[in-house]
């Protein structure tokens, strides 16, 4: 009987952690002439201040801690026609949020702050990247590779290859063709993200540049070739490439990480791709943002038009006139500067966090 009622006090315990200090929340609450909103989502805190009908809201990368309620105070600049607040956070720094006519801006692009300072330097990394992060820039011939203790240059083909539309990011790893090869290529490049390190894995096949990549599973890439009408898998762990669909054998599809019998149309005509995709945080259009909890809230976080650009996690990375810049907590951060960046205006920056 005393078993019965440790297992059932113990239970309840846990329901009791996991309702009020572990789980997600959504509440409301007044601070001041602030209304305010107030959700745990996974590991970001997220905010919206209502404040004379205009919403302002912030994300921070932080996990649910054992208090709600956690915004106290708020800030108020004016200045230049613009209404600025500030958010205080328990356990967080606030950063200020704009508005004008109803337009949010970060309060760089409200002040019209110029952060592209031309340098005549060759190449100018600055210390604004995290320990954690890992970013590399496409150079034709391979990569530029910056984290916290600079940049190296990380030259992987003896020739200049434009295109890298067969590259792709997967686990922390970039893998593409040897470009070096032409028309038709064998190997495969494996660039470890968190290192620089790279290896080649070679195979017996000939493979046309007329393919895309199809999806991944576990520690393979699959890639169609769609002149031999063949479905190749590349294992980066393993280090092996070979032929798992062509007319003879079949084809395979996997839906929801299940294999599954395919059709060759499918690859053929509907061009089709499982490729695991991450649950983007912030959506982009041009130098607007949204999060994805309140889609309808867009934020203008940088003063110029750009189209060159990654998002991992909470931060946007982006390339404008040869400058590399992280946006995070309403801040856009010099990053590198190289006077060949702007060159390359697709697929060019991979970023990885460990």
């Amino acid at each position: 009987m005393k078993k019965y009622f440790l297992y059932m006090l113990t239970f309840i315990f846990l329901i009791i952690v996991i309702k009020f200090y572990i789980s997600d929340y959504n509440i409301f609450y007044n601070v001041g002439d602030f209304d305010i909103n107030e959700k745990s989502i996974d590991k970001y805190m997220y905010f919206e201040v209502a404040y004379k009908d205009n919403v302002y809201n912030y994300i921070f990368k932080s996990g649910r801690k054992m208090f709600k309620k956690r915004l106290y105070d708020v800030d108020i600049e004016e200045k230049d026609g613009y209404t600025c607040l500030t958010p205080k956070i328990k356990g967080l720094d606030g950063y200020s949020i704009c508005n004008k006519d109803g337009k949010m801006v970060t309060y760089q692009v409200a002040m019209n702050e110029d952060n592209n300072i031309k340098n005549d330097k060759d190449f100018v990394v600055y210390e604004n990247l995290d320990e954690y992060e890992h970013v590399y820039i496409w150079k034709y011939d391979g990569f530029y590779y910056l984290n916290d203790e600079g940049y190296k240059s990380i030259n992987i083909f003896k020739k200049d290859r434009y295109s890298n539309d067969l590259m792709v990011k997967i686990n922390g790893k970039i893998i593409f063709p040897n470009y070096d090869d032409n028309y038709l290529f064998s190997d495969f490049v494996v660039v470890d993200m968190s290192t620089g390190d790279y290896k080649t894995i070679t195979s017996k096949y000939k493979i046309n540049y007329d393919s895309y990549i199809v999806g991944n599973r576990k520690s393979s890439v699959f890639l169609f070739d769609n002149k031999e009408l063949k479905l190749y898998e590349i294992n980066y762990k393993k280090n092996y490439v070979e032929v798992v669909g062509d007319q003879n054998k079949g084809f395979i599809k996997y839906v929801d990480g299940k294999k599954k019998d395919a059709d060759i149309s499918e690859y053929v005509k509907d061009k089709i791709t499982y490729l695991s995709k991450e649950d983007m945080l912030i959506s982009i259009d041009n130098n607007y943002l949204s999060y994805k909890v309140n889609p309808e809230l867009k934020l203008n976080f940088f003063n110029k038009s750009i189209d060159n650009i990654n998002v991992i996690d909470d931060s946007v990375y982006f390339i404008y006139d040869d400058m590399l810049y992280r946006y995070k907590l309403g801040k856009a951060d010099k990053i590198a500067y190289y006077f060949e960046f702007n060159f390359n205006k697709d697929n060019t920056i991979f970023v990885y966090n460990n």
